[in-house]
């Protein structure tokens, strides 16, 4: 305890006790000094720690000492040298005196700086030598390298070093190549990417990067600016460049005469099409390969492609606005005069041939010949042709004598003065009544051109009076399949009908001549031409009368019109006029198939597979029949109108046994004779009709017996119907009454309905796969129609796709 602290504390308890003294009578005061006269002990010393440190506060000793006496110092402690300093025991940090608290002494000691020594090389030898200590800065002992190397494009340094305290360090000179960095900017000077470096000896191995894609601009060729070659001493700044890229139009002008058929082009400059230049026709623009015309023919240039461009010519001379006679066309023969007058194909004007004789024809000039056959795709020219009566000897007749040549044919859809096997001919030339349609041909053009002509014979004719006329329009390019397709919509053939053996033999002309197109087998089968009237497309249609019964129509399957049509895409449609009164059956091939109620005196479009090159027509009235329009139809086409329930795409037929009508679409569910739907229950009606449908021409009409009945509508898991069914379809239905949703059924009741259908008008009804049931037998899948309704119609199947939910 502190020795001022316990005198004071002495002191109060003696004043204490005083004061208590005091407040006490006379005898107890003597008492107190008769008591304290009595003790008279000597007191004891108090002992103090002391303690003896190192300059890191380690103990060197530690002891008692009594108070007032001068505590012994221990032996003089050492300290180590460390990296900068020597040590010397310097003593402590305080005098050593008399004790009179504890008390703690600290050893200090005198540092001494040490020095080191910096040793400088240069591939190995000694340059300078310096000497440092805990003070120095590196920079005031390093020495100047650049004196040790003079190549150029590198640079010398010291290598890296710390003044450390370490003994005897060397430090040796290190050489490196240059670094350069290149930059890389736009040609407005921002940087596009980020810098690289490089060095002259390394220069080989650097790469130029790749220029990212959101630098790049459409229609611009994008290259940086310098190469390998630039990379030299010093920095490179390299520049991102955007060259129009070149692009090449390549013109098809179809012969026609042009400026340049090939244009170089660059993107965003200015650029011109030229025009062909044309005669006796309209140059109508360039087109590309799909067909869409390039309405742009000059501007700037901002497509990023090669582009080939068609030539397209609106060639079709329909003498509308023409005032006089084109000195293209001459007067030849028995002709009087060309003339320009009204009446045309589509009503406006013509040209009129006046006759003089009984032989009037026209010449044309081969040069206008050419303006149309320069044209590669053109394989003939096409006119229309009418007179003022119906003439058989109109024809064209290209290699005319004149000129001494001898060689002479005729076109057999113009004319047929060379009968064959006193074989009869209807009226198949020119007629009065209506338009037919001509062709010239490239070989005879061919043929002209050959013997050096400068007019060909266009038209030429027979049996014609002085005063009567021939009148032409429309003169236009053909190909071979637009007169094809011609001929089967009956616009440009001749035919001919042989009535030996009882079977009746049609010639279509395009073959010239003695193979049949068409077998139609039946007695009494007469009254054979081409007309004009009610005709489904152009001008004519082919119309013949049979008798009651069944008629055949055959093709040979190595002959147009099968080859042309029928096998094209496996698929074709006929058109067939039925006649008002008749009761007419559409069939397929044999009687094992369903028929199929055409539309009475109207028009209905018949759908047929390659496998099926027969129609069928059977009724007990007879009458006058129309043909028209034979064409290929797609797979698509087909399905659509069989699923459409197209009468004459499908069939029906009705088992009077257990009240079940089958319907049959015509595919190989009625090859194979099987059904693709049937309509179960109590269903007293099921037929085509026309007077609710929805797609096409025809829906599918179901009566039932009497009201809260039921139908199943069945598809035959074997059915080509179904494959295409099974993975959910969607139908139309049209009903007289609503039908609550609950009444919508899969074949194991279960609704699957969200909504009521309404009464009077068309629903879209979706079925999904789900909704489907498997059952046993042939009426494998079913749908079952309750409710209170009495008449519903379907229209409209469309298989839902594989992956639909």
């Amino acid at each position: 305890m502190n020795k001022k602290l316990k005198l004071l504390l002495a002191m109060l308890t003696v004043t204490t006790a005083l004061g208590v003294a005091a407040a006490c009578d006379n005898s107890s005061s003597t008492t107190s000094s008769s008591s304290s006269s009595s003790s008279s002990a000597p007191a004891t010393k108090e002992k103090y720690e002391v303690k003896f440190v190192d300059d890191d506060n380690t103990l060197l000793s530690n002891e008692k000492v009594e108070e007032g006496v001068i505590p012994e110092a221990p032996a003089n402690p050492t300290k180590a040298e460390d990296t900068w300093y020597t040590y010397a025991f310097k003593g402590w940090d305080k005098e050593l005196t008399a004790v009179e608290d504890d008390v703690i002494y600290k050893a200090t000691y005198t540092a001494t700086k040490k020095t080191h020594t910096v040793v400088f090389k240069v591939d190995g030898e000694e340059v300078a030598s310096k000497t440092y200590d805990v003070d120095t800065a590196k920079d005031s002992i390093t020495p100047d390298v650049s004196a040790y190397d003079t190549v150029a494009d590198r640079d010398v340094a010291w290598e890296e070093f710390e003044l450390d305290g370490v003994a005897n360090k060397v430090v040796n000179a290190v050489r490196t190549d240059t670094l350069y960095t290149v930059t890389f900017v736009d040609e407005e000077g921002e940087q596009v990417l980020a810098p690289m470096t490089y060095t002259v000896q390394g220069k080989d191995s650097f790469v130029f990067p790749e220029i990212p894609e959101e630098l790049k601009v459409p229609g611009y060729t994008m290259e940086w600016d310098k190469t390998k070659a630039d990379l030299v001493s010093g920095g490179l700044e390299v520049t991102l460049k955007a060259t129009p890229r070149p692009y090449t139009i390549t013109l098809d002008s179809k012969g026609m005469p042009l400026t340049n058929n090939v244009i170089n082009v660059n993107y965003n400059e200015t650029y011109e099409i030229p025009s062909p230049t044309v005669q006796y026709c309209t140059f109508l623009g360039w087109y590309d390969e799909d067909g869409n015309k390039w309405e742009a023919t000059s501007g700037t240039w901002t497509i990023q492609d090669d582009i080939e461009l068609t030539a397209r010519y609106n060639k079709n001379i329909t003498f509308d606005d023409i005032e006089a006679v084109p000195g293209c066309f001459k007067v030849a023969d028995q002709t009087e005069s060309l003339s320009i007058v009204n009446g045309g194909v589509n009503g406006s004007k013509m040209l009129q041939i006046h006759a003089n004789g009984g032989a009037p024809a026209m010449n044309a000039t081969v040069a206008f010949l050419a303006e149309y056959f320069a044209d590669s795709d053109v394989d003939y020219i096409a006119f229309d042709a009418k007179a003022t009566k119906n003439n058989n000897n109109f024809r064209r007749d290209t290699r005319h004598s004149s000129g001494a040549l001898n060689a002479v044919t005729y076109e057999h859809d113009m004319t047929f003065t060379n009968p064959v096997d006193s074989v009869t001919y209807p009226t198949t030339g020119v007629r009065a009544d209506a338009w037919k349609t001509f062709y010239f041909s490239r070989a005879d053009y061919d043929f002209w051109v050959s013997q050096n002509k400068t007019e060909a014979r266009f038209i030429a004719t027979g049996g014609f009076a002085s005063g009567d006329n021939i009148y032409i329009d429309n003169i236009r390019p053909a190909t071979s399949a637009e007169r094809a397709v011609s001929g089967y919509s009956f616009e440009s053939v001749g035919i001919r009908v042989n009535d030996a053996g009882g079977v009746t033999l049609l010639f279509y002309m395009l073959d010239k001549g003695t193979t049949w197109q068409f077998n139609m087998g039946s007695a009494g089968f007469t009254n054979v031409g081409i007309t004009s009237e009610n005709a489904t497309d152009g001008n004519s249609a082919l119309k013949f009368t049979k008798a009651a019964g069944e008629l055949s129509i055959n093709m040979p399957s190595n002959k147009s019109p099968y080859t042309d049509i029928v096998t094209k895409t496996g698929y074709w449609a006929i058109d067939i006029y039925v006649p008002e009164d008749a009761d007419t059956t559409f069939i397929y091939q044999t009687t094992n198939y369903p028929g199929v109620t055409p539309k009475k005196g109207a028009w209905s479009t018949y759908y047929l597979s390659n496998n099926m090159n027969v129609v069928k027509l059977t009724d007990t009235t007879g009458g006058t029949y129309l043909i028209d329009n034979i064409r290929s139809i797609t797979a698509e086409e087909y399905k659509a109108g069989a699923y459409s329930f197209e009468a004459n795409a499908s069939g029906l037929r009705h088992n009077e046994t257990d009240g079940t009508t089958y319907y049959w679409y015509a595919g190989a569910d009625h090859s194979a004779n099987r059904y693709s739907i049937a309509f179960t229950g109590n269903s007293t009606g099921v037929s085509f009709n026309n007077e609710q449908v929805k797609d096409g021409k025809y829906s599918v009409k179901v009566e039932k017996a009497s009201d809260g009945a039921q139908v199943n509508l069945q598809m035959r898991a074997d059915s080509d119907f179904w494959a295409s069914m099974k993975n959910g379809f969607t139908f139309w239905i049209y009903s007289d009454k609503a039908i609550d949703a609950s009444n919508f059924c899969n074949a194991f009741d279960k609704p699957f309905l969200e909504s009521s259908i309404n009464a009077n008008e068309w629903t879209q009804i979706t079925v999904t796969k789900e909704d489907l049931r498997d059952l046993s037998g042939e009426a494998s899948q079913a749908l079952r129609l309750k409710g209170d309704w009495t008449t519903i119609y379907l229209d409209g199947f469309a298989p839902l796709p594989a992956d639909a939910e």
